[in-house]
């Protein structure tokens, strides 16, 4: 029976290392026999600015890529000094304590996010938009938000990452927290979805005063730091 349930485990793990985060296997055996599918931070990632452009080639998924510029990264494995200080309170902050625990060889990876959160987002163009939407005036209403947020693993009262789209003005500081910038698959959609980038923007509703606007995207960070891009665009060209 016990190697009957060793071998569903193993399959769960090579079909998919994170569909759970946690699996005692190793109580069928001793203490010192434990191993884990487990939270674990790997790398940290720290950026100098945040840039937003229009994306090319798929329009039909997404309008603007938004990519964090790379300053630094940090290995958990190679972090030494100021940095390991650095990386063991980022994890603490979260939970992410748990070093000394087994993971399930060749299976997970562990976990890459940028640092420091991104708190918000706030878009405004120069132009009256429409007729609820001056010049100036926030278009949260206007965008969805794309975004795969490793924070659900810490808190299980949170809500599940908004890698399907939010609209930005439903949008909390925590859907933003603990960004993956790595390749990420939705493979419940009819296609594989995948980017290299701190998030994607959608439009949802489209100017009718204006078609051309010089947009201004604002993030701003947990330590309360704002970085600014704009660009002019040309709302005819978008997917909606």
């Amino acid at each position: 029976m016990k190697k009957i349930l060793i071998l569903i485990a193993l399959i769960l793990g090579a079909v998919s290392c994170n569909l759970m985060d946690f699996i005692p296997i190793g109580t069928l055996y001793g203490p010192d026999d434990y191993f884990f599918f487990t939270h674990r931070t790997t790398q940290l990632v720290l950026y100098s600015d945040v840039v937003v452009s229009p994306e090319a080639g798929k329009p039909e998924e997404w309008d603007f890529t938004v990519d964090a510029r790379r300053i630094k990264s940090i290995r958990q494995e190679d972090a030494e000094g100021e940095d390991k200080e650095f990386f063991d309170a980022v994890c603490e902050k979260y939970g992410d304590v748990g070093y000394d625990q087994k993971l399930l060889k060749h299976c997970f990876s562990g976990l890459k996010y940028v640092t420091p959160d991104i708190q918000g987002l706030s878009i405004y163009s120069d132009k009256d938009f429409d007729e609820d939407h001056p010049a100036g005036a926030l278009l949260s209403d206007c965008f969805l938000v794309y975004a795969y947020s490793l924070y659900p693993r810490f808190d299980s009262n949170w809500r599940e990452d908004i890698r399907s789209g939010l609209l930005l003005s439903s949008v909390q500081p925590n859907d933003l927290k603990m960004l993956d910038i790595e390749h990420y698959r939705d493979f419940s959609s009819t296609k594989y979805l995948k980017w290299d980038c701190l998030m994607k923007l959608k439009v949802v509703k489209k100017p009718t005063l204006n078609k051309v606007h010089n947009l201004t995207f604002e993030f701003k960070d947990e330590d309360g730091k704002t970085y600014t891009s704009t660009l002019s665009y040309d709302f005819s060209n978008c997917s909606n």
